[in-house]
């Protein structure tokens, strides 16, 4: 019994300490914009706060961007006739070595649309979009003439010439 009164008196102190410790503190946020310490200089603060009501606020800003069209020879660095690749993901700079010619494309996956093993679109996605995503290869030769497929290496201009 003595026991029991000595639980119930820890438990009440316990729960009486804890509610004493975790009651609230109340603190104005405005001083971290009055005060900056004990000491420092006292300096006004420059907050300038600024609300747009105007009409150009509620209008809609949409941006078109133009489909690529392949009859249309696009200005740029990047000549006719070629098919461009990457490794990273991201477009070759200007002047890049990183191509092979179009007359070398093989891969009737970037030529035609598929739908399982029929040709849905004879405009694939080269022709459609203007890009192709794809792990692709080259049909090369070893020293005995055997055909093979290789990883894309451009050493020499001749190699832009192997099939892809």
């Amino acid at each position: 019994m003595n026991t029991m009164k000595q639980t119930t008196k820890s438990i009440i102190t316990g729960t009486l300490l804890s509610l004493y410790t975790l009651s609230p503190v109340w603190a104005a946020d405005i001083e971290i914009y009055t005060s900056l310490g004990s000491n420092a200089t006292t300096v006004k603060p420059n907050v300038l706060f600024v609300l747009d009501t105007s009409g150009s606020m509620n209008a809609t800003v949409t941006v078109a961007n133009q489909a690529y069209d392949p009859s249309i020879n696009y200005s740029g660095c990047y000549p006719s006739g070629r098919i461009y690749y990457s490794s990273s993901g991201n477009t070759p700079g200007c002047g890049s070595g990183s191509y092979f010619n179009a007359s070398a494309l093989q891969c009737d996956n970037a030529v035609n649309e598929y739908s399982g093993n029929t040709i849905i679109d004879p405009d694939g996605p080269l022709e459609v979009s203007g890009f192709y995503t794809t792990q692709f290869a080259q049909k090369r030769r070893n020293r005995f003439g055997n055909p093979y497929w290789d990883r894309i290496r451009i050493r020499r201009s001749s190699d832009r010439n192997f099939l892809v």
